[in-house]
Order: structure tokens, then C-alpha cells, then sequence
């Protein structure tokens, strides 16, 4: 398993041209990843032969199938004589397509009881789905963002990538290794939620910037780690796209495609990615159905389209595999066997 931190410019990962992280988007993102695989492979080529599958999450909704299509792109050019051997990708709580994404949002925060009745007319009466910032540009853009500051009310401060999940009311920069301890317990069953640190980005941010942490990881001297990057300024009409056509291709190309999502995610949530799968008017093969975790539980549901698997998992925020760790290794081990109909 290879960690990619993509583009350039996010986590530890630098580039030697700065005007990258002015002009990057998803080609040139998508670009970078194949230039990597294919040196990758270069540098090892005992793992040549291996199925390759890409996976990630949130805007690995654009990274991932764009990636995957620059692969299947490689592949395809009679230039290129050492082919990749491409099978699949698993994609989470995807960002896809702007429009139908935040129109999912604001019937998920409806549906939860996160607001009220008239704040959810009002905002699918008045504001256009095709923006964000949230929802920049309307119908009526005043009352739009009248309606988009009343759901904040009512929202109230809560944790938008969890619903379920405590906020983190201390912006203190505490010991990061009293993460590590609560980790430790917290996730050695299916059902962590009453043990969600609040306050994980703080914890995350102290440990990855601890000096012994950095020269374990061989980072530059002086490099300052942060939850979102400072430097990188990605393409907005990139971030307004829509992946459905990538999709079609993909789906062409015979590309096995699991797309995942954590059920209690507000921010890209599953009634948006509901959306954008009906759009793409795919063949069920098998109907919805609940699967079962590793230790006789609900996981969530499921349902297998010609060419493509949706999965929710039962309980789990936007970053599934830390808020439902046994659930996210199950189905992302059957992913890569290929045994995903056997959940």
C-alpha cells in the first residue's frame, strides 16, 4: 500500500516549481499521479505485474477517477509498451458534481432535522446549486443568503462532518500522544462514536509537527505540517465540474468502481451521491440490500450496478475508516479480492 499526498504542495509533499500551486487543477493533479505510478513502477518493478487500485476520499471524488482515467489513458496509447495494470478504485463521500452535491446537502440537513421546514423551502426556492462557497451565485441571491444564514442558526455549532459526533470547543493545541492512548481503545471495535475525539485535527496537527515525528518520516528541517494546505490555490471552475462523464469512460474502460458513504456526513453526504449515481442510469444487478461487518452487525447497505458498487456505512462521518474502522477494512479488503458481492 503506497500513501500519495496529491497534488504538491499538501501535507509534507513540496514542488520545485512554485507556480504549481497557483496553476494546479485536476490535470495537472491527475497527470502528476500517473507520472508517479509509472516511476514507481520504474524504481520497483517487482510489483509491475500487481492489480493497481486507487483509492481516497471527499475531493478524491475529482483525484481518484481522474487519475485512474490518465491511467487508462496511458494504457491505451500503443507508445507506451509497459502497460499498468489498472483494476479498480474505491472512492468515499465523493465530491462528483457541484449542482447535485449541494442540493444532496441541503435535503440531508432537512431530512436530519438539522432545519426547519421553511429554511429548506427557502434555500431550494432561492439559491443555485451550482456554486459553492456555499451556494455563492442564486436565483435571488439576497434571499438566498438569508435562507443560508438562518440553516447556519439553526444548524448550530455542530459537527458538520459527523452530525452525530461532539464539536471540539478547545482551539488549544494539546499533548498529541494522549490521541495515541484513546486511539488505542477506542478503535479495536466497530462502534467508536462514543469515543470520537472532538479535538483530532489539534491532536493531528501537534504530532505530525513533533520534530522526532518529522525526522522519522525523513521531512525537511523547518517544514510546518497543516490539516489544509497554505500554498496550494486549486482551480474553482475545476472544483464546479462535473465527474459524470469521467465516469462514463471509466465505465467503458470495464473499470471495477466501489463508491462508498459514511451515513452521518454532512458535508458531501449520501443523498448527494445518490443523485449523481441515478444520473449515470445504471443497470441494478443486485438490489438494495443490507451487508454485514465482520462481527455479525448491519455495515449498511449496498447495491450493485452494471460496472459499479454503492455502499453506505452504517454510523460513519465523512472520514469513514477513522469513524468506523472494522466496517471500512471489511468492505475495503473485499473491494481488492473482488468479493464485494459477498458482504
Amino acid at each position: 500500500m503506497v500513501f500519495l499526498e496529491s497534488p504538491a504542495g499538501v501535507g509534507f509533499s513540496t514542488s520545485t516549481d512554485k507556480d504549481f500551486y497557483t496553476t494546479v487543477g485536476d490535470e495537472a493533479t491527475a497527470k502528476d499521479t500517473l507520472l508517479f505510478i509509472v516511476e514507481y513502477l520504474k524504481r520497483y518493478p517487482q510489483f509491475a505485474e500487481s492489480p493497481l487500485f486507487i483509492s481516497g476520499e471527499s475531493y478524491g471524488g475529482h483525484y481518484v477517477p481522474g487519475a485512474t482515467k490518465a491511467i487508462v489513458d496511458y494504457n491505451n496509447n500503443a507508445a507506451n509498451v509497459n502497460k499498468i495494470n489498472i483494476k479498480g478504485f474505491l472512492v468515499g463521500n465523493a465530491w462528483t458534481d457541484a449542482p447535485l452535491d449541494n442540493q444532496g446537502a441541503v435535503e440531508f440537513a432537512h431530512n436530519h432535522a438539522l432545519n426547519s421546514d421553511d429554511t429548506f423551502a427557502g434555500i431550494m426556492d432561492n439559491c443555485d446549486f451550482t456554486s459553492i462557497g456555499p451556494l455563492k451565485g442564486a436565483a435571488d441571491e439576497d434571499e438566498c443568503n438569508k435562507f443560508l444564514d438562518r440553516s447556519t442558526t439553526e444548524m448550530g455549532n455542530i459537527n458538520i462532518y459527523d452530525i452525530y459526533a461532539d464539536q471540539c470547543l478547545s482551539s488549544v493545541n494539546k499533548d498529541a500522544m494522549h490521541l495515541l492512548s484513546k486511539l488505542g481503545d477506542a478503535h479495536l471495535h466497530s462502534n467508536p462514536t462514543e469515543d470520537y475525539e472532538p479535538c483530532i485535527e489539534d491532536y493531528l496537527q501537534t504530532y505530525m509537527n513533533l520534530p522526532e515525528v518529522q525526522t522519522a518520516m525523513h521531512v525537511r528541517p523547518g517544514t510546518r505540517w497543516t490539516q489544509c494546505s497554505e500554498v496550494v490555490d486549486y482551480s474553482y471552475s475545476d472544483l464546479l465540474s462535473s465527474m459524470l462523464p469521467v465516469y462514463e469512460e471509466l465505465l467503458e474502460a470495464g473499470i471495477e468502481m466501489v463508491v462508498f458513504s459514511g451515513d452521518v456526513d454532512a458535508i458531501v453526504p449520501v443523498t448527494g451521491t445518490r443523485h449523481w449515481l441515478n444520473k449515470l442510469n445504471l443497470d441494478v444487478v443486485t438490489p438494495w440490500a443490507p451487508w454485514t461487518d465482520s462481527e455479525g452487525q448491519v455495515g449498511g447497505y449496498k447495491v450493485q450496478y452494471e460496472g459499479l458498487t454503492f455502499l453506505t456505512v452504517r454510523d460513519a462521518g465523512h472520514m469513514v475508516p477513522y469513524c468506523q474502522p472494522v466496517r471500512a477494512l471489511d468492505f475495503f479488503s473485499a473491494g481488492l479480492k473482488g468479493e464485494i458481492s459477498s458482504l
